[in-house]
């Protein structure tokens, strides 16, 4: 009898699963007895980290129960003391049947926090745009496409078609990459499906476009030239 114990609560958390803030009122609420009737002493502490401390003199022999209240939490574990004569001392902890009104925690209404902002990042995607490395690329094919042309028609003994196959091949290329380069419609969505480097079979075909327009109007005169001795006969 006569001696004191310190009383330590454990962590007392809010509606939202956080530790209280410092300085929120507990009750410590003695009992002798085993019973409410029996009310003994009530000991207000403050909270330091979530956690409220308090000292108790101990006076009588016999049954004790501690508990804690923090409003709105009222259901706290109870310590039993059973003080004997000799200075024995039994303690028991009795966890309470029901559950504490906080078991509705509202830590769902938190998950929403993330709202739907992160989505729209995404949507600013680069556009692919033909750099120094595919420019440089393309007037290097350009410049191979209307020299073989050109070599093309040498060897074929028509110098002057040679000649105009090479023009017409470089200026399909040119215009291959410049409609890219400057993202006229169904550029972009060229683009993202073959990427940069789809720039260089583009220039490509472009060039034997250009070529293939030579070839045609060179096939074109060659008829033209075949037909005009047989009017000229029939005229005379």
């Amino acid at each position: 009898m006569g001696e004191t114990i310190t009383l330590r609560t454990g962590v007392i958390y809010d509606k939202n699963h956080n530790p209280v803030p410092d300085g929120t009122q507990v009750k410590f609420l003695f009992t002798a007895g085993a019973s409410d009737s029996g009310l003994v002493q009530q000991v207000t502490g403050s909270t330091v980290g979530g956690v409220a401390r308090t000292v108790y003199r101990l006076q009588n022999t016999g049954a004790l129960e501690i508990r804690v209240v923090s409003e709105p939490a009222t259901l706290s574990r109870v310590l039993r003391l059973n003080i004997s004569p000799s200075g024995a001392v039994v303690i028991t902890a009795v966890t309470p049947t029901s559950q504490p009104t906080e078991t509705p925690t509202p830590t769902a209404t938190h998950t929403p926090s993330p709202s739907p902002t992160p989505t729209p990042s995404p949507t600013p995607q680069p556009v692919p745009h033909p750099g120094a490395g595919q420019w440089l690329l393309s007037i290097l094919l350009i410049a191979l496409g209307a020299g073989g042309f050109f070599y093309l028609g040498r060897t074929a003994g028509l110098l002057r078609w040679g000649v105009r196959w090479g023009l017409l091949s470089a200026c399909g290329g040119l215009l291959a990459y410049s409609y890219l380069a400057a993202g006229l419609p169904g550029s972009v969505s060229f683009l993202n499906t073959y990427g940069a480097w789809g720039i260089l079979w583009f220039t490509a075909l472009g060039v034997m476009l250009g070529w293939l327009l030579g070839w045609i109007w060179w096939r074109r005169m060659r008829l033209r030239a075949r037909q005009e001795p047989i009017t000229g006969k029939r005229q005379k």
